[in-house]
Parts: structure tokens; C-alpha cells; sequence
């Protein structure tokens, strides 16, 4: 059984007086990146070497408390800055702060820091394919998400696997809406999956409205083309 849900608004339904810490690891889509017929064939395969151990070393945090929401790489240790930076890279490095109000990235570019005003997806397909995670039981949606730092724009596929148990309708990066926490996600090249969960006391979450220096998704795509435009007329003069 296959339908579809459109979500009209951004709304979270996270109860009021729940709050939780939850960490996902993250894993090379089909478990590695460096063994990739396509990376391995290539110019920049000696690039890509470490990458699979760094990827597996990051971890994310998601907190969730009073109808917000955060999530963030946690930093850590690089023993191979390279191979940690290309990681990132390929994971993300992005802050995403919700509210009932806004879906906000916060991402450092060229050495600024932007604010960026999301749109969160607005349809998911949610299937009847279940399997357990964790000892959960968790269902698979479906979408599709569109890469824009590229001349003509590409659409990655996104398959989720949700767990209508736990009653949280956000999860990694700006992916939400699901009627459950998001236990594991691919995305691209990236999976994304559920460490720990703790249930954490109210208090002990403090999550910031983001107000100051707002643009748009659109703004903020004309700034990277921009740059990368001018990067690359500029390699070619040199």
C-alpha cells in the first residue's frame, strides 16, 4: 500500500513537555565510498582514502524539547584532517534550528556565517514496508530532494525509515513531517541512523530562536553560484 502526504504548513508535533537527546551515526551509502566503481576508476580516487573512517567517526546530535528543535555535528578529535574534511563534506556541517515558525540553516560559507530560511519538503510517500531498528519497528517513506549547486539541477533520492513509537516529527538536517522520529535515512551517498535515544529533563535543553540576519533559500543560491562562478573565472585567468 503506497499514498502520499502533502504538508501544506511547517508544523511540529513534538509534545510540549517531552524532550529528548538523540545521536546518529553516519555510514557510507552501500558501506563505502573509497570501494565506489566510480571513485576507484577515477582521477581523485587517492583523495577519497580515510574517508570511510572519518565518515564512521562523526556523529550528530538532534535535540528536541518544547516544540524546537536542533540539530548539529558534534565536533571531535581529527586524526586525518583531510580525509575528516571531505567527510564533512559529503555528511554536512550545517546547524538546522526548527519552530513552529521557521526551518533555519546555519552555515558557514567562504568564512561567513548565513542564516538560511528553509523550505521543508512538502511531500513525502509513505509505504507499507516495515523492518525493526533498535528494537523498533519503523516504516519506509519516500521523497525526492533537488541539488541546486549545480548548472542544471539534479534530484537526489531520499528513503527514510520512521518509528510512529516515538512521537517526534523531526530528524537529521532539514528532513521532517514523518508522523515519527526518523530512525535512519539515506540520502545520497549518506546514511544517517540512530544511535542513542535519551529522554532528557526540560530544563536541561536550551534551544535559541534564530532571528538576526534571515535570507532565502533563493538569495543564498545566487551567493554560491556567484562565488563559484568567480572561483572559477579566476582559475581560468591564473
Amino acid at each position: 500500500m503506497r499514498f502520499t502526504l502533502f504538508f501544506l504548513f511547517f508544523t511540529l508535533a513534538i509534545n510540549a513537555q517531552q524532550s529528548a537527546k538523540i545521536i546518529y551515526k553516519v555510514l557510507p551509502t552501500g558501506g563505502s565510498l573509497e570501494n565506489n566503481e566510480a571513485v576507484k576508476n577515477s582521477k581523485v580516487a587517492s583523495y577519497f582514502e580515510g574517508v570511510d573512517d572519518a565518515l564512521k567517526n562523526l556523529e550528530y546530535e538532534l535535540l528536541v524539547s518544547g516544540g524546537k528543535s536542533v540539530f548539529y555535528l558534534v565536533s571531535k578529535l581529527d586524526f586525518n584532517e583531510k580525509a575528516s574534511r571531505l567527510a564533512r563534506s559529503f555528511a554536512g556541517s550545517a546547524k538546522y534550528t526548527s519552530t513552529s515558525q521557521n526551518l533555519i540553516m546555519t552555515i558557514n560559507f567562504s568564512g561567513e556565517i548565513f542564516n538560511v530560511i528553509k523550505t521543508p519538503l512538502h511531500k513525502w510517500v509513505l509505504t507499507s514496508e516495515s523492518k525493526q531498528i533498535s528494537g523498533y519497528k519503523c516504516f519506509k517513506a519516500t521523497t525526492v530532494r533537488m541539488l541546486k549547486l549545480k548548472e542544471a539541477d539534479n534530484l537526489i533520492n531520499v528513503v527514510a525509515w520512521y518509528c510512529p513509537e516515538i512521537p517526534i516529527t523531526v530528524g537529521p538536517k532539514d528532513f521532517c513531517g514523518l508522523p515519527g522520529l526518523i530512525m535512519e535515512i539515506t540520502d545520497g551517498k549518506i546514511v544517517y541512523s540512530v544511535k542513542k535515544i535519551e529522554r532528557v529533563k526540560d530544563d536541561s535543553i536550551k534551544i535559541e530562536e534564530i532571528n538576526d540576519l534571515l535570507i532565502d533559500e533563493d538569495k543564498f543560491d545566487k551567493i554560491v553560484r556567484s562565488s563559484v562562478s568567480n572561483a572559477a573565472t579566476t582559475l581560468i585567468r591564473e
